[in-house]
C-alpha cells in the first residue's frame, strides 16, 4: 500500500513539475519573441525620420508611442525611451530644416547618435552583451544624446504627453 502511495505522490509531483517547466519555457519563448518584434519595430523608425511630410511626423509619433509601450513592457530604462523620442525628433527636424534649405541631409553627429542608441536598445532587447556592458553602453549613449541634442524647451517637454 505504501509503495502505491509513493508512486502516486511521485506521479503527481512529476506532473506538476512538468506543467510548471512547460509554462516557464513557453513564457520565456513569448518574452523573447516580443523583444524580437520590438527590435524589428525599432528598425522601422529609420524611414520615419527621413520623411518631411506631415504624414511622416504622424507616423513617427505613433511609432514612437508604440515603441514606448513595447519598451516599457520589456523593462527598458525610462531615460533610454525618452532619449529615443528626443533623438528621433531632432533627426527629423534637422532633416526637414535641411530640406527647406535645399540640402536633404541629417547631421552626421545626430545620425550617429541615433544609430548608436538603436544599437544599445537592440543589444538590451536581444541580451547580446553582459549586463555590465549594457549598463556602460546605456550611460555612454545618454551622455552622447545630451551632447548632440539641443536642450529641451518647455514646449518640447509639453509635447511629450505620452512619457
Amino acid at each position: 500500500m505504501s509503495s502505491a502511495i509513493a508512486v502516486g505522490v511521485f506521479s503527481i509531483t512529476a506532473t506538476l513539475l512538468g506543467v510548471t517547466l512547460g509554462s516557464w519555457i513557453s513564457a520565456n519563448r513569448n518574452r523573447r519573441i516580443f523583444r524580437l518584434e520590438t527590435a524589428l519595430e525599432l528598425v522601422g523608425l529609420n524611414t520615419d525620420i527621413w520623411d518631411e511630410s506631415n504624414e511622416g511626423w504622424v507616423s513617427m509619433t505613433s511609432r514612437l508611442q508604440r515603441l514606448d509601450i513595447r519598451l516599457e513592457q520589456c523593462k527598458m530604462d525610462r531615460d533610454l525611451r525618452k532619449s529615443l523620442y528626443r533623438i528621433s525628433t531632432e533627426c527629423r527636424l534637422d532633416y526637414k530644416d535641411n530640406v527647406e534649405h535645399g540640402s536633404p541631409a541629417i547631421s552626421v553627429k545626430l545620425l550617429r547618435a541615433f544609430e548608436d542608441l538603436q544599437h544599445v536598445i537592440r543589444s538590451i532587447l536581444n541580451k547580446s552583451s553582459t549586463r555590465h556592458a549594457r549598463r556602460v553602453n546605456t550611460s555612454r549613449i545618454l551622455i552622447e544624446i545630451d551632447q548632440v541634442c539641443k536642450p529641451p524647451t518647455p514646449e518640447w517637454r509639453d509635447s511629450m504627453t505620452f512619457w
